[in-house]
C-alpha cells in the first residue's frame, strides 16, 4: 500500500491547503507549497490502509468521473507526488479528508 510520507503535513488555511515536507533532522521544512483542495482530499486517502483500487473508487465517486478518468487522474497524481509517497504495510496516517473541503464561495 502507498501512504503519504509521515514527514509531510497537510494544513487547511482559510482558502487553500498548505503542503509541508519537514526535514526529519531538524524542525525546518524541505518543501512547502499551496495545493488544490481536491489534491489534498485525494492525498489524505494515501494512508497505508487504502489500496489504489480503493482510492480509485473514492475518486470516481467524489468527482463523478468514469473509472478510466479516475485511473488517469491517479496515474498523474502518483507521478507528480512520487517523491512524497512511500510503500507501507500498515496505516500510518489519519488525515481527515473533510478537513480539506473549502466552500465554493471562498
Amino acid at each position: 500500500m502507498l501512504a503519504l510520507d509521515p514527514s509531510c503535513k497537510l494544513y487547511r488555511c482559510r482558502t487553500n491547503i498548505a503542503f509541508v515536507k519537514y526535514n526529519e533532522d531538524s524542525f525546518d521544512y524541505k518543501d512547502m507549497k499551496t495545493i488544490h483542495p481536491n489534491t489534498a482530499i485525494v492525498l489524505s486517502h494515501f494512508n497505508g490502509a487504502n489500496s489504489i483500487d480503493d482510492i480509485r473508487k473514492i475518486v470516481e465517486y467524489l468527482f463523478s468521473i468514469t473509472e478510466q478518468e479516475a485511473i488517469e487522474f491517479l496515474n498523474r497524481l502518483q507521478t507528480e507526488w512520487k517523491e512524497y509517497l512511500i510503500e507501507v504495510n500498515d496505516i500510518i496516517r489519519s488525515d481527515n479528508p473533510f478537513d480539506f473541503i473549502i466552500p465554493k464561495n471562498k
